[in-house]
C-alpha cells in the first residue's frame, strides 16, 4: 500500500527513477520515534535537499508523516544552569507556534525568549496513518 502511495506522488511530481521504492524503504527503517530531517533525507535518498524538502512536504500532506517545529531559547537568564544552556520548545503545529509568538515568546523552563528565526522542521512517522504503512 505505501509503494502504490509513493508511486503515485513520484508520477504527480516527476520524482526522479525509483525514488518512490527508495523512500518506501527508507521510511520502513525507520523507528516510531525516529526524527528525519531534510537533510537526513537528502543523503540518505540522494536527492538534493530542495527536493527533499518537497517530499518530505508531500508526505506529510498526505498523512505519511507528520512534522513538528523546535525554536531554540536565547538563553538570557544568567542564573540558568549553562549544562542546559542550549535547549529548544517543540511546537506540533504553526498554530501553537503563532500562539505561542503572539503570547510573547517565552521560554517555560529558564523565562528567556525564543529565537524563532532559527527555528527548525522535523518530521516523524505519523502515528495516526501508521497501520497504512
Amino acid at each position: 500500500m505505501l509503494l502504490t502511495r509513493l508511486s503515485a506522488l513520484s508520477e504527480k511530481y516527476n520524482w526522479p527513477k525509483n525514488l518512490d521504492q527508495k523512500l518506501k524503504e527508507f521510511l520502513l527503517a525507520l523507528r516510531i520515534n525516529d526524527a528525519i530531517t531534510s537533510t537526513l533525507a537528502s543523503r540518505h535518498l540522494k536527492i538534493t535537499p530542495d527536493l527533499a524538502k518537497d517530499v518530505l512536504t508531500e508526505l506529510v500532506n498526505n498523512d505519511i508523516l507528520s512534522y513538528f517545529i523546535l525554536v531554540p531559547c536565547t538563553n538570557e537568564n544568567e542564573n540558568y544552569d549553562i549544562a542546559d544552556a542550549i535547549h529548544y520548545v517543540k511546537f506540533n503545529s504553526l498554530d501553537e507556534l503563532n500562539a505561542c509568538i503572539a503570547d510573547c515568546a517565552i521560554c517555560q523552563d529558564c523565562g528567556s525568549s525564543l529565537n524563532a528565526a532559527k527555528a527548525k522542521i522535523g518530521f516523524m512517522i505519523n502515528k495516526e496513518s501508521l497501520h497504512a504503512i
